[in-house]
């Protein structure tokens, strides 16, 4: 801003310093800098008057004038009342939220951009670009080149990622647009690739088989590419590479021991592809990513700042819940979170990541320190609780077919691995096990349907629940208490030669103090969804028999169901179980059995919820979590009388 001398520039109505402190004066240089609050925190302004605001900008306040052009334009949204609330922030880089009545949830973003080729209006407002039409444009692929350029010659930790391992097959795509394409079948080709992550859909055009293969590596027809696939190509293509890896192409999906193979080199091969494609836009193979932009991000206008400056706004949203299908994909989840380099197709633009920054093609997001490089490159500590947050993010993905649950996350297993050398137990790791226990399922208090018992998952695994799992809550507690659980022995058993892929079943022997206590369980029906029977955990506690009204919360993994044994001495034996798709026990009361891994004091533990040893092994299932922590309730210590025993969970 050029020659500002008069402070009556700004003023006590918007963003004065003593009342919001977001523009400051520089004297060494009489500019004004935009002092910007933390990322996603603003500062709001409640009930602006447009009169005022007009007012306040007749006499000389930039920023007011400003305001008050951005509430005169539909880019602030339908105007309801003179009045308006505003919320100023950094997230995505200066933006104002509009709300044109104090209570009412609809709002407006409006990002401030400086732009493209104009002098900045004030200290630190962020240049943006425009924003063509179509993803598959000069422009966007000139921001593609851009971004990889700069990657290549400046992220030293980005070139650490690779190393020279390359996929079984590939796709040569060629170097003309009309080139015939077809898989080469080497996994020694000394080449480049890049890898294509995307939804399937319901329908998969085009895979290869046995049956297909020769074919396949003899020739491959364009049109017999569906949309996902031929863009993939194009991509490819702009980049000069010359191949490409596509998941149900190079993989034989009709040979079990060629995708247990390939399966198991996932992670290897996403983390050492050139580029991975993630085709976020479309849900499915048969709708293309390149394509006409239906939200155009860029189609903003210029308003004037003072007397010889313009600032760029334009509407922008939050995220296309359309483009959200492939982040809720399972497999998709490692191929992200493995890929050194990333292009990222949505349905508003073009955004790039890799190890070392992200950036997007408006320009108009600065450049951060991505996320992704935190997540195998700390310290072993790290991690180890990074393991966690992935086991919780990892959860929340959905699969087609639930023997997926290991395998789809395999490659970020032996990464982990590799980086602090720990044994894999299913989703856990031996030497934090009792820390690793500790999951706690979000199924307690919401409609399930039972689990399918038809895989042999540990119950002592969140493998074993398709629910979301939460470790926040349980890991405050294992991080402070002491260890009441030894670890005595551990056992898994693969279906496959891969150590992080498919099990059939496994168990953990811990030295513990357990007790016996009684357990209150009331289930409710809920009408059917999609033809499916629904429940609500209405009732889940503990009780021990000497104070049956002091009642602890039990945190269920699934649905259980009432379960009965005659044991070694001809008694029948009450106890729980999970619930299966046969077997439903809407009301009953039974005795579990809790094992304490952890406690600060008599009153605070953490615990495992088993059900009572069955014979002939004297095997226990994990039914759930429980916080035993209430001063209030508590009067009696429930392990007054503990047996220290040796407890098997399968």
């Amino acid at each position: 801003m050029s020659e500002i001398t008069s402070e009556s520039r700004i003023c006590g109505l918007c963003l004065a310093p003593d009342s919001f402190g977001l523009i400051k004066r520089e004297t060494y240089d009489r500019k004004y800098s935009l002092h910007l609050p933390a990322k996603d925190h603003g500062v709001i302004i409640w009930d602006l008057d447009q009169s005022i605001l007009l007012a306040s900008a007749e006499q000389g306040c930039y920023f007011c004038d400003l305001l008050h052009q951005l509430s005169q334009h539909p880019c602030s949204g339908e105007r309801q009342t003179t009045k308006f609330s505003v919320r100023i922030g950094t997230d995505p880089a200066l933006s104002v939220h509009f709300w044109w009545a104090r209570l009412d949830d609809r709002k407006s973003i409006v990002q401030i951009y400086r732009p493209f080729g104009h002098k900045e209006a004030w200290t630190g407002l962020q240049e943006a670009r425009p924003v063509s039409h179509h993803s598959g444009s000069v422009q966007s692929f000139e921001f593609v080149r851009k971004c990889l350029r700069n990657c290549i010659e400046a992220h030293e930790e980005c070139r650490r990622s690779y190393s020279d391992f390359h996929p079984k097959r590939l796709l040569d795509v060629g170097s003309e647009k009309f080139s015939s394409l077809k898989l080469i079948d080497d996994q020694f080709l000394a080449a480049p690739y890049l890898a294509l992550s995307h939804c399937w859909g319901d329908h998969q055009p085009l895979t290869t088989t046995s049956q297909t293969l020769e074919q396949r590596k003899y020739s491959i027809e364009w049109s017999s590419l569906p949309p996902v696939f031929r863009d993939a190509v194009t991509v490819t293509r702009e980049l000069g590479v010359q191949y490409l890896w596509i998941d149900c192409l190079c993989i034989l999906q009709d040979s079990v021991r060629d995708w247990e193979e390939q399966a198991s080199q996932m992670g290897q091969i996403y983390s050492n592809s050139y580029v991975t494609i993630l085709a976020a836009s479309s849900p499915s193979s048969l709708v293309p990513f390149l394509t006409s932009r239906e939200t155009i991000v860029c189609e903003g206008v210029n308003l004037r700042f003072g007397k010889d400056h313009y600032v760029g706004v334009r509407k922008i949203g939050g995220t296309d819940h359309r483009d959200q299908r492939l982040h809720y994909r399972g497999w998709a989840f490692q191929e992200e979170i493995l890929s050194t380099r990333i292009i990222r197709f949505t349905r508003k633009e073009v955004k790039w990541e890799c190890q070392a920054l992200s950036s997007c093609e408006c320009g108009a997001h600065p450049l951060y320190d991505t996320k992704k490089a935190e997540n195998l490159q700390r310290t072993n500590s790290n991690i180890q609780q990074h393991w966690l947050n992935l086991v919780e993010q990892y959860s929340r993905r959905s699969l087609t077919f639930s023997f997926d649950k290991l395998p789809a996350v395999a490659g970020i297993a032996a990464a982990a691995h590799q980086k602090f050398g720990y044994r894999y137990l299913a989703g856990l790791w031996e030497e934090t096990l009792l820390r690793d226990l500790a999951w706690r399922s979000k199924a307690a208090s919401t409609p399930e349907t039972p689990r399918d018992i038809s895989q042999r998952l540990p119950t002592f695994s969140w493998v074993s629940v398709d629910e979301k799992i939460d470790y926040k809550s349980s890991l405050m507690y294992c991080s402070t208490h002491e260890k009441d659980a030894i670890v005595r022995s551990t056992s898994i058993e693969l279906t496959g030669a891969n150590p992080f892929g498919q099990v059939e079943g496994g168990s953990v022997i811990l030295e513990a103090p357990v007790v016996e206590v009684n357990l209150r369980y009331h289930l409710v029906e809920r009408e059917p969804i999609d033809g499916r029977r629904k429940w609500f955990v209405k009732t889940c506690d503990c009780y021990i028999d000497d104070s049956p009204d002091e009642l602890q919360n039990v945190q269920s993994d699934t649905l259980l169901c009432h379960d009965s044994f005659t044991d070694t001495n001809g008694v029948t034996i009450f106890s729980a179980q999970r619930a299966n798709r046969d077997a439903i026990s809407q009301n009953f009361e039974c005795k579990v059995r809790l094992l304490s891994l952890c406690h600060v004091s008599w009153k605070a533990r953490t615990l495992l919820v088993l059900s009572i040893p069955k014979p002939p092994d004297g095997s226990c299932e994990r039914l759930g979590l429980m916080f035993y922590y209430d001063p209030g309730k508590i009067k009696h210590d429930w392990f007054t009388n503990a047996q220290v025993l040796l407890t098997t969970i399968i």
